[in-house]
């Protein structure tokens, strides 16, 4: 081998080594990094906290869910509100995000995403739901697939008969 090849030789050898080095250590200090700054806990309360500077709604009708979830596969629910004779929101939604498939965690997670408060409409008597035309007496019973749950708010029991009657 000349010379000329053995310089050059080690000069690629150096360089080589020299890449080797910068490569693995920003491998190490990104990989320390990303222990440091993420984590589970960190993670749910970027996703689930709601933003301070985010507008309210003032009613459940204000915001909604349009379309149907197009990966649900048919594991998902309707959620309709009506908040007066004229208002209602149609929100459309997968239940595969749903840590507990029951009504609650569907009328609070509904509730999260448009910006409202749900406590009302789970526990005060001003709300009545429906899971496909049956009341629901308890927010805890499980979803049924493909259900259609409706929550009339200051409605008599004769105004829901007679708009059910009307879209059937």
């Amino acid at each position: 081998m000349s010379k000329e090849a053995r310089v050059f030789l080690a000069q690629i050898l150096w360089y080589s080594a020299i890449w080797l080095v910068a490569v693995g250590a920003i491998f190490l200090l990104l990989r320390y990094r990303r222990s440091r700054l993420y984590s589970r806990e960190k993670y749910e309360a970027l996703v689930m906290t709601v933003s301070e500077k985010r507008s309210k709604a003032a009613d459940p009708c204000q915001f909604f869910i349009a379309g149907d979830p197009p990966n649900a596969e048919g594991n998902f629910a309707k959620v309709i509100f009506y908040c007066d004779k004229q208002r209602r929101a149609v929100n459309s939604f997968d239940l595969s995000v749903l840590a507990t498939p029951n009504y609650r965690e569907l009328v609070r997670e509904v509730g999260r995403i448009n910006g409202f408060s749900t406590e009302e409409i789970v526990k005060d008597g001003s709300w009545k739901c429906f899971a496909d035309h049956e009341r629901i007496s308890n927010f805890l019973d499980k979803i049924k697939l493909k259900s259609r749950v409706e929550c009339f708010f200051n409605f008599t029991d004769g105004e829901i008969k007679t708009l059910y009657a009307e879209n059937n």
